[in-house]
């Protein structure tokens, strides 16, 4: 594999004679971030890739009722801010409620470097928003409960 170029810093520590457990320790290193990656940790510029709710679904937008006025909701918010490279709709459990959702990608956002960013915060009845920001990009989630009986949604966005 000529193409595979591995750094010299990792060639050495597999040279030396007494490196069985500096191999040992780089490969549990190696297995547990390729882990981390497929459990749903988030990573890199889109965070939102491998971070989702517990049991969301992909629906279109134009399925749910409240989809169009959620979007609407956010974009009063964001206005000033880039147009969003991404938006996705997705179908959460009913019980699912905005501050479980919000803890959710709280957690797995802030440790991260991404901080709240409060231009995008607003808490109803109905409809809620929150956002959090790392550079110039921003993750935006909205949702509605299942108040209704219309089920629960959660719209997230990412910008630019």
């Amino acid at each position: 594999m000529r193409w595979l170029r591995i750094p010299e810093s990792i060639v050495a520590i597999f040279n030396k004679k007494d490196t069985v457990v500096k191999r040992r320790t780089f490969l549990s290193l190696s297995a547990l971030a390729v882990a981390l990656v497929s459990c749903g940790i988030a990573t890199g510029d889109h965070p939102t890739d491998t971070l989702l709710f517990p049991g969301a679904q992909p629906v279109d937008t134009n399925v749910a009722a409240l989809a169009a006025e959620l979007r609407g909701g956010i974009e009063q918010y964001i206005k000033d801010l880039p147009k969003p490279s991404r938006t996705n709709l997705y179908r959460i459990p009913d019980e699912s409620t905005y501050p479980s959702v919000k803890e959710f990608y709280s957690n797995g956002l802030v440790p991260l470097g991404w901080q709240p960013f409060s231009a995008v915060s607003v808490e109803g009845d109905t409809l809620s928003y929150t956002a959090w920001r790392k550079g110039i990009s921003v993750v935006v989630i909205g949702m509605t409960e299942n108040v209704a009986g219309d089920g629960a949604y959660l719209l997230v966005m990412e910008l630019p």
